[in-house]
């Protein structure tokens, strides 16, 4: 796969048990964020509610040392500041940060010291260009740090999965026939796991969910019936 290394492989093998491009494809997003969506830094209320912001750098800083180092970076918007901070990847946070730099930030903000904070967001520069229907809606894949280290972030895991879905020799074979699929108008099983990681439309993806939904419960089933 384009992209993927030994290393890398090494890596995705390791951390997340990816070893095919079969693992890869159903590693699925556990969550959608709409892209065209932010909140205000003062909004947040909750703090088991992932939220997307967009704010400036204005300071950042390194706490304590050697294995007890932490990075805390301070982010502000018109309506406030919170603090982001890496606990893993200090160095690599580090060199990523640029002050005075408007980012959009993403993750699942905590409460320390009274103060607002997010531990380990996901950090992108925002473009001028607009956002198609196509990516409105961003999955949001599970990573580690060790992967984000080497650019495995749930962008650059993204980036992967897509690479196979538009590649020309991209075809999931079918796994049900016609007499189940069109009684129960089930999406077709490639269009499945297109709009599963790259929904086209909220519609879709509840398509999509449903036709894989269908799928793992129908087979745990066949097999339940052939062991009887």
């Amino acid at each position: 796969l384009k992209g993927v290394g030994p290393a890398k492989a090494d890596l995705l093998r390791k951390e997340l048990i990816i070893q095919t491009f079969g693992d890869l494809l159903t590693m699925f997003p556990f969550r959608y964020v709409d892209r065209t969506v932010f909140h205000n830094i003062s909004d947040i209320r909750d703090e088991n509610s992932y939220i997307q912001l967009k704010a400036r750098i204005v300071h950042i800083q390194t706490v304590g040392a050697a294995h007890h180092q932490r990075l805390i970076a301070t982010a502000r918007d018109a309506s406030g500041e919170i603090d982001l901070v890496w606990f893993q990847g200090v160095k690599w946070a580090l060199n990523m940060l640029t002050p005075q730099q408007e980012y959009i930030i993403f993750g699942k903000p905590t409460v320390f010291n009274g103060r607002w904070n997010i531990p380990h967001p996901e950090l992108e520069i925002p473009t001028t260009l607009p956002v198609s229907l196509a990516e409105k809606m961003r999955p949001i894949y599970s990573s580690t740090e060790k992967l984000k280290s080497k650019g495995l972030d749930f962008k650059g895991i993204g980036k992967l999965i897509k690479s196979i879905l538009v590649h020309e020799k991209f075809a999931m074979p079918e796994s049900l026939t016609t007499d189940i699929i069109h009684p129960l108008r089930l999406i077709s099983r490639q269009d499945a796991y297109i709009n599963i990681h790259f929904p086209q439309s909220p519609e879709l993806l509840k398509k999509a969910t449903l036709r894989l939904k269908f799928e793992e419960l129908f087979f745990i089933q066949l097999r339940l019936v052939k062991q009887r």
